[in-house]
């Protein structure tokens, strides 16, 4: 698969926002060679972004355009839900949240998540039960629990 330039993956990004709006992830993942799934999920997680400039921010992708890096931090209208649509990204390796309504219910979306290694969750929801959830994430190497209602018996 070709590399794809910076600019060009911000278009990918753009368009699988405006293509999943009107059902056409399908002829974006032809198109760009990305599972459409993935295209689907681009597309729902960029539409959260009311910012353009933030659009760089919030989804990272590899040289061959797919998602590796996810940063919900400060985004409105993210939920547990949200955290079905990152699931949909397979190489992904970073994710940050940051956003308090995610809870425990947000972390079973991800444990199929088999490349993710760092997990910022600094100010969720999360309690207890969610990082006992998480312990199914055998790459997870680095957590970040600040401001959570976690306890030290997770640990």
């Amino acid at each position: 698969m070709q590399r794809l330039s910076r600019s060009s993956r911000l278009v990918v990004m753009l368009l699988s926002c405006a293509m999943s709006a009107y059902g056409q992830s399908q002829a974006l993942s032809a198109r760009s060679g990305i599972p459409e799934a993935e295209a689907t999920a681009t597309g729902a997680i960029v539409a959260l972004v009311e910012n353009e400039d933030d659009y760089q921010n919030v989804l990272t992708l590899d040289g061959d355009g797919r998602v590796v890096r996810v940063n919900l931090s400060g985004i409105s209208n993210v939920t547990d839900d949200t955290l079905a649509q990152v699931a949909a990204f397979p190489m992904l390796e970073e994710l940050f949240i940051s956003v308090p309504d995610i809870g425990d219910e947000g972390m079973k979306h991800l444990v199929g998540l088999s490349r993710l290694w760092r997990l910022d969750l600094e100010g969720t929801a999360v309690t207890d039960v969610g990082i006992e959830t998480l312990r199914q994430l055998q790459s997870l190497r680095d957590i970040s629990v600040r401001r959570c209602n976690i306890t030290d018996e997770s640990f």
